[in-house]
């Protein structure tokens, strides 16, 4: 017959004591290991939305830089084809009012009416080309066009002259203006310059 020892109040406690101290240790395993997939967990989060952060503001800049980009290119096109079409305008009237004076010299001391018919369908020419133009001259040049159309159709000479020289400065000072222009983006067509200085040299 066996017989079981017995079990005092201090084995109990004893008992107690190991089961609390296990469950303690138990609870700092569990504190510890999370504390470890919380300090690599944390620094990974971090840096994912570090570097999502990141990358949407470049695409913000980027996206920024190119819309100026397109709007600077914009402009400077429509800088270059505004230079061109008035520089075409103005080298049409111009040279259409230096071959009335030219004429105008070569006639002398013409009557006026038989200036007229000589020379009407160059007047007429003058006239369409003024209209058809209007909308590219600058505003030193238009109120400059048509008196000088005028002093032609009457055949004052000095007048015609006079009306030429002011029309030559109104012109240079606009293109340079042109050019000089921050959306001009450089020198537009140097070559169509000197071609109207030396027409007006002549």
């Amino acid at each position: 017959m066996s017989t079981s020892p017995a079990v005092g109040p201090s084995g109990s406690v004893r008992e107690g004591a190991v089961e609390e101290h296990r469950l303690h240790a138990v609870s700092e395993s569990v504190t510890s290991k999370g504390w470890q997939l919380a300090t690599l967990l944390v620094p990974i989060v971090l840096t994912t939305w570090l570097t999502f952060w990141v990358s949407q503001k470049q695409d913000n800049i980027k996206q920024a830089i190119d819309e100026q980009s397109q709007l600077l290119s914009q402009q400077l096109q429509l800088s270059d084809e505004l230079y061109k079409r008035r520089f075409d305008a103005y080298d049409k009237l111009y040279v259409q009012l230096v071959q009335l004076n030219e004429r105008l010299q070569a006639q002398g001391e013409a009557e006026p009416g038989n200036w007229n018919k000589m020379n009407a369908d160059q007047f007429v020419q003058f006239n369409e080309l003024l209209d058809l133009n209007k909308l590219h001259m600058g505003p030193k040049v238009e109120p400059l066009m048509f008196p000088a159309w005028m002093a032609a159709a009457r055949g004052d000479r000095q007048l015609v002259a006079q009306s030429i020289h002011d029309l030559e400065v109104a012109m240079k000072t606009e293109l340079d203006d042109v050019m000089r222009a921050p959306a001009a983006g450089g020198t537009p067509s140097k070559a169509k310059k000197s071609k109207l200085q030396a027409r007006s040299s002549q």
